[in-house]
């Protein structure tokens, strides 16, 4: 059989080929088979069939193909700075990650601000996953085939010489913090490498100018704006001229939105200037006036109306029902000066508009680095919500699992899912049961370890059961214990 390895393709054609036709292969097989043929015969059974066994023996077991080409050695999955999470909470972590809706993020980084990673056998990012806690940038290396350790955990500060070493998501954090400490040298290896990558990603780099910006910055961006070849870039570029009071549009377009608009004054004896949109007749007109909110800059817009930008903020009333005040906030969400922001902000409360704080505006809001600022606005947003608790979950990205139990407990939507638990186990209700599931998971992910078991012994007290699927993430929480 040894001989018969070195060159099998000299006689497995010839007796492929023969059984195609139907013909026996007595007369092609090697000398070497002819002993064992003979004895199957003797035994009873068909030549055939014992060709056949010799066959599939060689094919299966004995012969092994050479590869074409080299064999790759894949780098070992590099082991992370944070010890893995605890052995008794893994089954947790398993069926809360299977019985997530949306991203996987805010329970990895929830475990992560407790002081743990997640074991590779339950889960491993995609190659492309870029809002990961830091802490896993060794595993997305590995994962898009990378065997460096990227520089902010190996300490490398980010240059020029190292830009290569960065994940395209680590390179911008990086970029973010130098643009807070050193704002002309980050923008200058920002012109000197960023410049380089593709569209897709020389567009989110040049977004991050917007940290610190100054005018400092006004000649890359003009550049930019006038001669990148993606019209990405170029809008982007666009808009963080207008925040510079630099805006790039006609004053036909200015005047023409200007007139989809009206400037009016209410009330008998203290008669307060506001802003609303003017009623328009046709969908052609609606149209126009959609395409004009996008594209006209926030500071143009308001020098149409001959108002100041801080006077538009604050004067605009959110009153319309046909997305005009969404479109307005978006507008000075990416056009706006830094200035305009808070009072913009503070008018939508007065208004009781608070639905008008989409995530783009609790972005901006907190790229002021206000901690006063940043405590008023988590107030709001805690405050307007309705039992969901997704928009303090976005907006505590960053800092999961900080919410105490006093702040939730004073919350319109901590009432209304506490009332949800109790008519539920009164009558058996399932019409609440998709706000109790979101509502509680959210709080999950959003409350102290402390809070997390209040809430549980609230929500039990209140009829539900301990074990009930509703309250997984709530355990799950209170059982995580910060890594001593």
């Amino acid at each position: 059989m040894t001989d018969l390895l070195q060159d099998p393709e000299s006689f497995l054609p010839k007796i492929k080929n023969r059984w195609m036709i139907g013909a026996v292969t007595a007369d092609v097989v090697p000398e070497a088979w002819q002993e064992t043929i003979q004895g199957a015969q003797g035994n009873g059974l068909d030549a055939e069939l014992a060709v056949l066994a010799l066959t599939g023996q060689l094919l299966q077991v004995a012969y092994r193909p050479a590869n074409g080409q080299p064999l790759l050695v894949e780098q070992p999955l590099p082991v992370l700075e944070l010890p893995p999470l605890p052995e008794k909470l893994r089954s947790s972590f398993r069926r809360l990650l299977a019985a997530q809706d949306g991203s996987d993020v805010p329970l990895l980084t929830l475990i992560a601000s407790r002081g743990y990673t997640v074991s590779p056998l339950d889960w491993m990012p995609a190659a492309r996953e870029e809002s990961l806690p830091s802490v896993y940038s060794p595993w997305l290396g590995w994962a898009s085939g990378r065997s460096s350790i990227d520089g902010e955990t190996s300490g490398v500060g980010l240059d020029t010489d190292s830009w290569s070493d960065f994940l395209p998501a680590e390179r911008r954090r990086a970029l973010k913090a130098l643009r807070i400490e050193a704002a002309d040298t980050a923008r200058q290896l920002i012109e000197d490498q960023g410049l380089r990558e593709a569209a897709e990603e020389r567009a989110k780099i040049i977004a991050v100018l917007a940290v610190g910006l100054s005018e400092n910055d006004l000649p890359l961006l003009v550049k930019l704006n006038e001669s990148d070849r993606s019209g990405k870039v170029k809008s982007i570029a666009g808009n963080l001229l207008a925040r510079l009071g630099q805006s790039q549009c006609s004053d036909e377009d200015c005047k023409e939105l200007a007139d989809f608009l009206k400037v009016s004054k209410k009330g008998l004896i203290n008669r307060k200037r506001q802003v609303s949109p003017a009623k328009i007749k046709t969908g052609a007109q609606r149209k126009r006036r959609t395409e004009l909110l996008e594209s006209v800059p926030f500071d143009a817009l308001a020098g149409a109306l001959k108002q100041t930008p801080m006077e538009l903020a604050t004067e605009w009333v959110f009153n319309d029902k046909d997305g005009v005040s969404d479109y307005l906030t978006q507008m000075i969400v990416n056009t706006a000066a830094d200035e305009i922001i808070w009072p913009f902000a503070q008018n939508i409360v007065q208004r009781d508009a608070i639905d008008s704080i989409n995530d783009d505006l609790l972005k901006r809001l907190k790229q002021l680095h206000n901690p006063q600022i940043n405590s008023e606005i988590f107030q709001l947003v805690l405050d307007a919500d309705n039992g969901y608790f997704d928009s303090a979950v976005r907006y505590l990205a960053d800092a999961p699992g900080s919410v105490t139990f006093e702040q939730l407990s004073k919350t319109n939507g901590y009432s209304c899912l506490l009332a949800a638990a109790k008519k539920q186990a009164k009558d058996d209700s399932r019409a609440d049961e998709h706000l109790l599931q979101e509502g509680l998971s959210n709080l999950g992910l959003i409350a102290t370890q402390e809070a997390a078991k209040e809430l549980l012994e609230q929500f039990i007290n209140a009829g539900m059961m301990s074990v009930d699927p509703g309250l997984a993430c709530l355990r799950f929480n209170a059982d995580l214990k910060p890594c001593e």
